[in-house]
């Protein structure tokens, strides 16, 4: 076996790598956007995130992860989408955040 096919095979063993762990981070993030909307008695639109950002970063413990960024949309009354934000360091949960939204009182 010469360098270069030993090379070609570690890249895509590294990058199967890569696509399963970005994998379950997008499905953690996509229960962790549910379970928000959910306490917060709001609608988690299309029961989906998308990844806006991706970097290196620190997690709370000070070890270098790759910080991934994840946007959600949910809605309180049907008629206007509001924005949530989810950043992972690894399987860790760094940040969350919901746009303001309109409360409607019920008269």
């Amino acid at each position: 076996m010469q360098l270069t096919e030993l090379f070609i095979i570690m890249l895509l063993a590294v990058l199967a790598w890569f696509w399963f762990d970005s994998n379950k981070v997008l499905e953690r993030a996509r229960i962790v956007g549910a379970k928000m909307c959910l306490k917060n008695h709001v609608q988690f639109l299309d029961d989906t995130v998308h990844q806006s950002k991706f970097k290196f970063g620190k997690n709370s413990h000070g070890q270098l992860k790759f910080l991934r960024t994840y946007q959600f949309e949910f809605t309180n009354n049907e008629y206007q989408r509001y924005k949530g934000e989810l950043v992972f360091a690894g399987y860790e949960l760094v940040s969350s955040e919901m746009e303001a939204y309109r409360i409607e009182s019920i008269d």
